[in-house]
Formats: structure tokens, sequence, C-alpha cells
């Protein structure tokens, strides 16, 4: 090689050199990690270091309707993931009972029973490592409706004086209706006897007779079946009803009177409630629905202010359905004095 193009290659390798140390010289490593260049068009960025997560804020624990505990907490920046640990008690060791592992900020932990107090700490991990625990959130397990209701306490029965017998009862967990069985006495009532519903603590049995004894037991439902019938049962005595003003009216039998136009008579008789029945009249001088009756008729329960049939002079039976029992009352009123006002009126039922 001869001199000339030993020199060249000695300029290429300073050159070169030279242009290096100048590009390092320009170069300013922040704290962030970026490295900045004051040659234009020249950047070039490492990765960012990887840092703890903060702890978790926010906690809350709720019971909810399926017997679950649903735990909640506020989304932690630059987290991977989520500890959740638990507890019996504020003060006991979190890691006794292991921990569950979620990417979300919230958990259900299904594995709690009935009445059952538990306790939860989160804390926020990421390739870095963990953040401390968080404050403590605890809630009470609640009794789930896909478990049988417990049978119901307290079992109340008093009598009204508008001749019904009021039942009451405590609220059953978890129960989303009760059935109040009754009978004539405690040790007739079973789960085939007859029943009421009711969706409250409470029923107002209408059905009653006046001066009847009534014996009650009641259970809860829900969707997962039927607890037993109360242990302790409940009685009470309907009061004795008066007697109506007017005249008894014989089943299937036809009674006559006489009415002067704006006069009214009156008639009564038993029902038993869940029976319909018919109030048959007959105006001797004319058909009823013609408008030329004597007479109009209507129907309502003794000490009532409205009626179970309006007064009318059609159609011809009455007919009506008994929901309570007791006494009805049936109003005759003289419509026409154009003829004699003779009638003839009863009732049977179907």
């Amino acid at each position: 090689m001869n001199k000339q193009k030993i020199w060249l290659a000695w300029a290429r390798l300073f050159l070169v050199s030279l242009a290096m140390a100048m590009l390092t010289l320009a170069c300013e490593v922040p704290t962030d990690g970026k490295f900045e260049s004051d040659f234009p068009g020249y950047t070039r960025t490492s990765p960012t270091p990887s840092q703890v997560p903060a702890v978790p804020t926010g906690i809350t624990a709720t019971a909810q309707t399926d017997g679950s505990i649903r735990v909640s907490w506020n989304s932690v920046n630059g987290a991977n993931g989520y500890e959740i640990y638990f507890a019996r008690s504020p003060n006991e060791s979190y890691d006794y009972y292991g921990y569950d592992r979620t990417t979300t900020n919230e958990y259900i932990d299904n594995e709690v029973s009935p009445g059952e107090i538990w306790y939860y700490k989160v804390l926020a991990y990421n390739d870095a490592g963990s953040s401390p625990l968080s404050e403590y959130a605890y809630a009470t397990a609640s009794t789930p409706s896909s478990q049988v209701p417990a049978a119901p306490t307290g079992i109340t029965a008093v009598a009204q004086t508008n001749g019904s017998i009021s039942v009451s009862w405590n609220s059953v967990s978890g129960a989303t209706g009760y059935r109040i069985y009754y009978g004539s006495s405690s040790y007739g009532i079973s789960t085939s006897s007859s029943y009421f519903q009711a969706t409250g603590t409470s029923y107002t049995d209408t059905s009653v007779s006046p001066s009847q004894t009534r014996y009650y037991k009641v259970l809860a439902y829900n969707n997962a079946g039927s607890s037993s019938l109360s242990s302790n049962y409940a009685y009470a005595t309907a009061p004795a009803s008066q007697v109506p003003q007017g005249t008894q009216l014989q089943y299937n039998t036809m009674r006559s009177g006489s009415l002067s136009a704006g006069q009214t008579a009156y008639y009564y008789f038993q029902v038993s409630a869940g029976y319909t029945y018919k109030v048959r009249w007959q105006d001797s001088d004319s058909h009823p629905g013609n408008g030329y009756a004597d007479i109009k008729v209507g129907v309502k329960y003794q000490n009532a202010t409205s009626y179970l049939v309006s007064v009318s002079d059609s159609p011809n039976p009455l007919s009506f359905y008994a929901n309570q029992a007791g006494y009805v009352v049936v109003e005759v009123q003289g419509y026409s004095s154009s003829s004699s006002g003779s009638f003839q009126v009863g009732y049977w039922q179907e």
C-alpha cells in the first residue's frame, strides 16, 4: 500500500471518530428515560421503568340478594391485577384464608354462608411488585332466595269490629310470600288445609262467619320452596253480628209484599264467602225492565255504603259473588203508583 492510500484511510477513520464524538456530546439523557438530540429529526426512547402500583382505595363490601358479597374498589393506574384477602374480624391475619385474584376492580365472594360477617382487604400488583394492603371493608351475608326460608314466628290473630279477623307474623328473610292456613282447631291445620296468600306480614280474613272461632298457622315460601308451618298458632273469634232490620228471606222461597211509590222495604239473608247468589224478584203487575215496573231492587252487605248490585228494575235475577261471609240486605224500592205495587222476592245459591 502506498503512502497516499494510507493517509486517506487514516483521514476517513479520523472523520468518523470525530462525528461519533460530536453526536455523543449533543445527546442528553433526562430522568424520564428519553434520549433527546439537538440534531433535527433524531429522537431515541428507552422503556419506562416499571413502578409498584399504589394502594387501592374506596373499598366497599355489599351483601347481595343471592347470598354472595360484592367487594369493589377504585382502579389503580399501572396495576396488572388485584389480590383480595379475607378475614372474620378486622384485626385477624388477612392471609390465613388465602386470597383470590382478579383483573377488574370488583370481586364476588360466593363462598359465604347466611349471617356470616366477612372482612376484606385488597392490594394491587404488576411486574414490579405489589402494593401494601388497603383499608378493610366488611358485610354480613344475607339469606339467598335460592334457599328455603325459615318458618314464620310471632303469629297473632285479632278479631275486628267489622266482623273480620286480622292475622299477622314476623317477617322472614328471603321469603317472597306467605300462606296462611286455617281450621277449626289447632290440631287440624296442615298444608292440606285451606289457606290464604299474602306478600306482606299480615292478612285480614273476611270469610269468617259471625261468632266463628278460627285457628291459623303460617308458612313462608320463595322460588326454592316452602318452609314448614309455624310451630305456634294463633286464633280469634269473630264478633257476633247483629241481625239486620227487615224480613229474613228463606232459601229458594219467594216472599210477597206491596209498596207504594217512594216507600222502601228491606229483606236479608246470610251468605258464605266464595259462593255466587241470585236474588229473584217478580213485579206482579208488569215485567222487569219494560219501564213500567212497580219496584226497583238492589243488594249490599249489612252496614255497607255501596251496593253489590245497584238498585234497578233489571236484570232479574240479580247475581253477585260473596267475597266475605255475613248478612246481605235486599233493598226493594217502590217505584210506580200506576198499579198495585205488589211483588215477590227470594234468593238461592249456585
